[in-house]
C-alpha cells in the first residue's frame, strides 16, 4: 500500500468536515477502484511528538526521530507492565483524555494489543515492535483499536483498516456517519437506534475486553 501511496496511486477528494480543533485531519479519496478514508495527524502535533522524543532521549530539538525513539523511555523502561501501562499518562506527561485506552485496560486486553502489534507472529514483542505501540498510542490511539479489530478478528462497529504508511492511516472509505441518516425515514432511524444499542450491549458483554470502549 505504501508504493500506491507514494506513486501518487491515491485521488484525493477532499476533506471531511472536523471541529476546529481536531488534533486529526481525515481525507477522501479513492485507491486504484476503491474508496478509501485518509487520517492524519495535523502538523503541530507531530512536532509536539518529535520535539517529545528528543527531550525524552536527552537530545536537542530538531533531532534524528528515528534514533532518538531507541534512547527514550518508549524503548528502555517496561511500560507494558500492566500497573505502569494504566498510568502512561503519568509517566509521559500526557493528558489522560488522550490517553483513554490504556488506564481502562485489563491484562487480557493488553495481551491482545501486543499480539496485534506483532508484526512479524514469531510470539515475542520486540523492542521496536514495543516502541511503534507505545508511538501509536500517543498520536493515534484509534489506530490501535482498528489494529486490535483486524489482528483479532473482532467485531467492532469502525471501518475496517486497510493499512499504514508513514504518518497515516488508510481506512475503508464509503462509510456515513449517523448524523447524514437525519432526514431519513423515521423506520430507517430506528433501525439504526436498535443497531446502536445492540453494540452497547455487545460491548458490556465483552466484560474484559469491553474496555475498548473507552475510547471516544
Amino acid at each position: 500500500m505504501c508504493n500506491d501511496i507514494m506513486k501518487g496511486s491515491i485521488l484525493y477528494h477532499g476533506e471531511l468536515s472536523t471541529p476546529q480543533n481536531a488534533r486529526i485531519i481525515w481525507r477522501k479519496g479513492v485507491l486504484q477502484t476503491r474508496r478509501v478514508l485518509i487520517s492524519s495527524l495535523i502538523a503541530d502535533e507531530w512536532s509536539k511528538f518529535d520535539e517529545f522524543i528528543c527531550r525524552n532521549a536527552s537530545q536537542s530539538f530538531p533531532c534524528d526521530i528515528s534514533s532518538a525513539s531507541w534512547k527514550t523511555t518508549l524503548a528502555l523502561e517496561n511500560l507494558l507492565d500492566m500497573k505502569k501501562f494504566r498510568n502512561l499518562n503519568f509517566l509521559l506527561d500526557i493528558p489522560v483524555n488522550q490517553f483513554a485506552l490504556p488506564v481502562c485496560s485489563s491484562e487480557k486486553l493488553l495481551v491482545e494489543i501486543t499480539k496485534s502489534f506483532d508484526e512479524n507472529l514469531d510470539g515475542l514483542f520486540s523492542a521496536e515492535e514495543k516502541i511503534v505501540l507505545l508511538t501509536s498510542l500517543i498520536m493515534q490511539p484509534g489506530y490501535v483499536v482498528l489494529m486490535l479489530q483486524a489482528k483479532s478478528r473482532m467485531t467492532m462497529p469502525f471501518p475496517n483498516l486497510l493499512g499504514a504508511c508513514g504518518r497515516s492511516v488508510i481506512l475503508e472509505g464509503g462509510v456515513k456517519s449517523l448524523k447524514s441518516y437525519l432526514s431519513d425515514s423515521f423506520n430507517v432511524r430506528a433501525g439504526l437506534a436498535v443497531q446502536v444499542l445492540q453494540i452497547v450491549e455487545d460491548f458490556e458483554n465483552m466484560h474484559e475486553l469491553s474496555c475498548a470502549f473507552c475510547l471516544s
